[in-house]
Order: structure tokens, then sequence, then C-alpha cells
């Protein structure tokens, strides 16, 4: 702006055939073509399947009954991976639990409770842990629900845990 408050004119750079050197200007960059090493994947995760509520009934009418870590009534369905996490509103990612986001087992799963994720983790179905293992893979999965450490030694691995027995 002037000292009076008028515009000043705008400048623009000389087209490329107009340069001297073949178009190089000093204040216009050169850019060169991106190679396929420069191309990264799109960050952004998928969009999650959100459900209708119609949807949500059909589910809740589809879940188990009991709750899948202790065997009392179900009151609610807790999302496996969660929602932040990129878990979508399918059946294979809903478990059965007791309580309400902060009783019962809901609750104890809601706030890591690491008894109650090994025995959810124990108790997922076919159709559960292969919806895990596909939306976040097997590191997740030993990190989110962990294996529950021997009763005899507290240890993970030993000759006591079944996981150990297992793997033999």
């Amino acid at each position: 702006m002037s000292r009076r408050g008028e515009a000043l004119p705008l400048r623009s750079l000389p087209a490329d055939d107009e340069m001297p050197g073949g178009g190089n200007h000093p204040l216009k960059p050169v850019v060169a073509p991106p190679t396929e090493r420069d191309v990264t994947p799109d960050w952004k995760p998928a969009k999650r399947q959100k459900a209708t509520p119609n949807r949500w009934s059909e589910m809740r009418r589809g879940l188990d009954e009991r709750c899948q870590v202790c065997g009392d009534p179900a009151q609610s369905a807790h999302h496996i991976v969660r929602k932040s996490q990129g878990g979508d509103d399918v059946p294979a990612n809903l478990a059965s639990l007791c309580g309400h986001g902060t009783r019962g087992c809901h609750g104890l799963v809601e706030r890591r409770h690491r008894p109650t994720l090994s025995t959810l983790r124990y108790a997922l179905s076919d159709d559960q842990l292969a919806y895990v293992l596909q939306k976040k893979g097997q590191a997740w999965l030993d990190r989110a629900y962990p294996k529950p450490a021997c009763v005899v030694c507290d240890d993970l691995g030993c000759s006591h845990c079944p996981d150990a027995k297992e793997a033999a």
C-alpha cells in the first residue's frame, strides 16, 4: 500500500520465453517432476463403517446374551478395536459384556484391567479374532489384549503356560 492507502500495481514475472537463459528466473523456483521415491501413500486411514440405528438394533439382537468375560447377563456391546482407532460398527468388532462403561466387565476393560483383557482375548470368537488380526494385526492384539501371565510362576512363556504347551 502507498502512503495514501492506495494499492500499488502488482508486477508480474515475465513469461518463460521472455527470460534470458531459457526461463530460469531467480524468483521462480525450478521444480523437478516427482519420482516414484517422492510419492508416499495417503497417511489418512480408511473411513470406518458406521452403523445406522436400525443396523445397531439388528447387531444388538445378534450378540451373545452372556458376558464374554464372566458369563453374567450381558448389558452392553464393547468395540474390540475402538472407534477412535478405526474400529467398525460390525458384529465381528463387538464383544458382549456385563456392565456399562464404568461398571462390571465393561468398566474393567475400559480401565485396561490386564486379567480382564486377557480373559476377553481368549473368549473372542473366530470371527472376532479374524477381524482384529485383519484390521490391526498380531502386534496390536498382543498390546491391547495381552496374554495372561502364568498362574504358577507369574511369567509369560514358561512351561506352565497354555501357550507354551500349544507351541510345543
